[in-house]
């Protein structure tokens, strides 16, 4: 047990002398992870025509009457459509609308995620080479590298995910917490709500984490604070619940994506997971390769 302490200080040992790399080497390499996401995506970024999965998106967010329905007139279509997302995508429209340009809703964020991911992790432990790991896995995941090259809002939901990562931590590592800091979390949050509906599902986490560290250090105040911006994110929540979110249920959505969900009659749910995580991590492993060809045969 002592011979094991001793190589795994000795390996977290050298992972800490590489924090020593100056500023410029961090961002130096940064630049390049996000250079190398970027050649692996543009073989598929070829201006293709709109597929039926991106078309109903494009109909959808750049009718001139869209906000005008997105409440009085709600579907299953506008209920998948994160406000956020949809200003974001009529802000990319007015200067041009083509299968180049409104693609880069998905490639942007898919590009922003790389470098998100690097100094995030350079930030939490403090190594250069952990960090290029994390930028690395993300730089050459199949599916990240696929879904940057379509309209869909996967790309633009890992960003926001990120971001509310990046504001969290912020905001946990600071022993005493700034007002404008904790507005600053909570707008975040909210912002974040009406950017992806998935978030809903990281905000127990979040809000556990957080009220309980203040409560370790007997911060009473903050506390009160943080209830408040609980609070308030819950009325989000039941908002856009009631006028948005719920119009997402779909049979024919459910029916269509049902081999993607687990059943007990054809396996348990341990089996479910391990085979649901190992597709995962094949996918950041084995993109590179496919994607690589595909670059090769591009010529890149």
């Amino acid at each position: 047990m002592n011979a094991l302490h001793h190589r795994m200080s000795k390996v977290f040992g050298q992972l800490r002398k590489i924090d020593k790399a100056s500023s410029f080497t961090q961002l130096l390499t940064g630049a390049l992870l996000i250079l190398l996401g970027l050649l692996l995506r543009l073989p598929g970024y070829d201006g293709r025509a709109f597929w039926i999965d991106e078309l109903w998106r494009v109909n959808l967010i750049l009718d001139p009457h869209f906000w005008e329905g997105y409440l009085s007139s709600p579907s299953v279509y506008t209920a998948i459509t994160a406000p956020m997302y949809a200003l974001v995508n009529q802000g990319i429209a007015t200067f041009y609308v083509s299968p180049w340009t409104m693609r880069l809703s998905s490639l942007l964020p898919g590009l922003l995620a790389i470098g998100m991911i690097f100094t995030l992790t350079i930030k939490a432990s403090r190594s250069l080479l952990l960090a290029v790991m994390a930028g690395l896995l993300v730089a050459i995941n199949g599916d990240l590298i696929e879904y940057s090259n379509q309209l869909k809002p996967y790309m633009f939901e890992v960003m926001v995910h990120l971001i509310c990562l990046w504001i969290w931590y912020e905001l946990i590592k600071t022993e005493k917490p700034s007002r404008r800091l904790q507005l600053m979390f909570f707008s975040v949050l909210v912002l974040a709500l009406l950017s992806a509906a998935n978030i809903i599902f990281i905000l127990p986490a979040v809000a556990m984490t957080i009220v309980l560290r203040a409560a370790w250090t007997k911060s009473w105040q903050e506390v009160v604070v943080y209830l408040i911006g609980i609070f308030v994110l819950a009325v989000v929540v039941g908002v856009m619940y009631k006028y948005v979110w719920s119009y997402g249920s779909d049979k024919e959505l459910k029916t269509y994506w049902a081999s993607g969900f687990w059943s007990s009659e054809k396996e348990t749910y341990v089996h479910f997971l391990a085979n649901a995580f190992g597709g995962m991590w094949k996918a950041s492993f084995m993109g590179f390769g496919h994607h690589s060809a595909i670059a090769k045969s591009a010529g890149i």
